[in-house]
């Protein structure tokens, strides 16, 4: 996530954003960085956005922005923890993206490729995959608790993709096979 990204969300189409900073952003300040005791906690607030930077371990440090928090609460049922609100918040609603990226890996049907509509391409392609197997499972009332339904799944979808064109080519070579017999006898 960037600073940029969070206020143009917000201003240009009035939506807010939760989500984790890498550490060599340009927009977070070098006092975010610095080294502190395990489970502190330290804000930074502009206008409509929140950074907050939380040390859950040592040696290890999570930054956060949100441009929905606009104070420094500290999430009472951390405990012991004392972990921000922001953090809580987004540990409990990150599990949509972090699933689908799973699913995204586990098949994946990307290449290699330096050309960007390629990327986009398999990356549409894989979101479709999985978007399919979740109808798919929902108009069947399939429970996901054998291993090899979706492997199954994703196979079927692939030929059922092939077979008009498949079809197409039985009858090509159908005729092409008449012609030549044809052409035989004369």
């Amino acid at each position: 996530m960037s600073f940029e990204t969070a206020e143009n969300l917000l201003q240009n189409h009035k939506l807010t954003a939760v989500g984790t900073l890498r550490s060599n952003k340009a927009c977070l300040p070098t006092q975010f960085k610095a080294r502190r005791e395990e489970k502190s906690s330290m804000f930074g607030f502009q206008k409509d956005i929140t950074i907050v930077s939380y040390i859950p371990k040592p040696r290890k440090c999570v930054h956060m922005m949100s441009s929905l928090h606009h104070d420094d609460e500290i999430d009472p049922e951390s405990g012991t923890q004392r972990k921000p609100s922001i953090i809580t918040f987004y540990n409990s609603t990150k599990s949509g993206v972090d699933v689908v990226d799973k699913l995204s890996r586990t098949y994946d049907v990307s290449r290699n490729s330096k050309r960007w509509p390629l990327t986009l391409f398999f990356s549409l392609l894989n979101h479709a995959n999985i978007n399919s197997f979740i109808v798919h499972m929902f108009n069947n009332r399939i429970e996901r608790k054998k291993s090899n339904i979706r492997r199954n799944f994703i196979k079927q979808l692939g030929l059922s993709l092939l077979e008009d064109h498949l079809r197409k080519e039985k009858t090509i070579l159908m005729f092409l096979e008449i012609l030549e017999n044809v052409s035989t006898k004369f």
